[in-house]
This record gives structure tokens, C-alpha cells and sequence, in this order.
């Protein structure tokens, strides 16, 4: 059914569902499937700038400041991705990676550092390096390189911004 000319959706008064659809005319929207990304950096500014840059990516994020916070809420919460800096007071980033691999074996790990020789320790089928200054694309393109896509019917597959060269 289409609207008359000059109606706007505003104007539209048919009845709609939940997720603002009208059975006539709209399709329900596509399944999302929402995963989530456990962010850890000492400095609290930096791991909720880089939980949020996950968020405008379609992740939900969980931010710790420290590697024990990060501990209890792994506890709590299904985890997907571990994004965590590397140098941190009481545990490092791979030690922290280490004990959630315990419980969730195939864990994604990106582990970001301002050590750049890093990259050289840091490798694995899980395990992805970034470094600083951080540039949210090639985060984001890490990322995309360890996350397999979910398989199924309806499932939609994850789609990361392409490198814009700004950095965090």
C-alpha cells in the first residue's frame, strides 16, 4: 500500500508494531546480533574513547580501569573480544588475556601497546596487536580480522569502517 502523495510518515496513523512497522507496507528489520567487547585500560579515558569508538561499530562494551575489574566482570558477563592495553599496574595485558582464556578458549584478543617491539611477542590465531596512538580504523580492521562472522539464517555479518588515518 503506498501513502498518498503529501502524507508523511508523521502524519501516517495506521497502526504499528513495537519496532514502529506497519504489517502492510514495511519488512521487520533484519536480526542483529549484538556481541560484546570487554575494554581495558588503566587510563579510564582512553579504554571508554575506545569502547565507544566499538559502540558506533555495532559492539556493546563493558570498560574496566584495571585488569582485576576486568576479571570480575568476565564473571559476569558473556564475553566476545577482549580489547586491552598492554602495560598495566598489578597485570599486563597478556597475562590478563592468559586467565580469560581459561574460560573462554577462543577468545579474540587485541592487545594495545606503546611499545612498538611488541609486535614481534605478540602473535596468535586470537591474539592481534594495535599501537599507539591508536587509530580507531586499523583497531577496528584487527578486529574484524580475528571475529568470525556468525553463521545461521538471518544472521548479519559485522562491518567495520574503512581507515581514516585519525588517531587516538
Amino acid at each position: 500500500m503506498q501513502r498518498a502523495p503529501g502524507i508523511d510518515r508523521a502524519q501516517d496513523t495506521r497502526p504499528r508494531g513495537a519496532c514502529g512497522h506497519t504489517a502492510e507496507t514495511d519488512a521487520p528489520p533484519a536480526p542483529v546480533i549484538v556481541r560484546t567487547a570487554l575494554v581495558v585500560d588503566d587510563d579510564l579515558a582512553i579504554a571508554r574513547l575506545v569502547g565507544r569508538v566499538l559502540e558506533l561499530n555495532g559492539w556493546h562494551t563493558l570498560v574496566a580501569d584495571a585488569p582485576r575489574s576486568a576479571l570480575a566482570l568476565s564473571r559476569r558477563a558473556t564475553i566476545d573480544l577482549l580489547v586491552t592495553d598492554f602495560e598495566m599496574p598489578g597485570m599486563n595485558g597478556l597475562d590478563l588475556a592468559a586467565q580469560l582464556w581459561r574460560r573462554h578458549v577462543d577468545l579474540p584478543v587485541v592487545v594495545v601497546s606503546g611499545w612498538p617491539d611488541l609486535v614481534r611477542l605478540v602473535a596468535g590465531p586470537q591474539l592481534a596487536f594495535v599501537s599507539k596512538p591508536l587509530d580507531p580504523s586499523l583497531l577496528l580492521s584487527r578486529i574484524n580480522a580475528l571475529v568470525t562472522p556468525p553463521a545461521g539464517p538471518g544472521a548479519m555479518p559485522y562491518a567495520f569502517g574503512e581507515p581514516s588515518g585519525a588517531t587516538i
